[in-house]
């Protein structure tokens, strides 16, 4: 019977060093353009899902009237005097509710487009990182 650890010794030295294949560049240069590809796609894909999801975005935002409640709101202060005190803020929010705003739910915008614009930005750094081969 032959020595196991001859045996060993000569899978090792076998198995060393990668075997050197006469179509090496060819293939890293497909592998490459696979690679190309598919960041080509994952971009045109992205970018299409974030110009239909901002289409929808600025649909449901003039669907919500808020372009028409808001000139109500600057013609109806423009007729009041200068001072706060004469503004009736009891008109302003039955001009809200009307137009389906609730005052409940004013502050909560500000914390929805921040992180709608901080989850943007993440998308495009991550695009653009992606972009540069890093």
């Amino acid at each position: 019977m032959s020595d196991p650890d001859a045996f060993d010794g000569e899978i090792e030295r076998m198995f060393a060093r990668a075997p050197a294949f006469d179509d090496t560049e060819a293939f890293a240069d497909r592998v490459d353009r696979r690679l190309g590809l598919s960041w080509y796609l994952r971009t045109v894909v992205l970018t299409g899902a974030g110009v239909v999801g901002g289409f929808f975005a600025v649909r449901e935002t003039l669907d919500a009237g808020l372009g028409t409640g808001l000139s109500q709101i600057a013609a109806m202060t423009s007729q009041t005097p200068q001072s706060s005190a004469g503004l009736d803020w009891s008109q302003l929010g039955a001009l809200m509710s009307s137009r389906g705003l609730d005052l409940a739910m004013i502050p909560a915008m500000p914390l929805f487009w921040l992180v709608s614009v901080a989850v943007i930005g993440a998308a495009v750094a991550s695009a653009v990182h992606a972009n540069q081969g890093g």
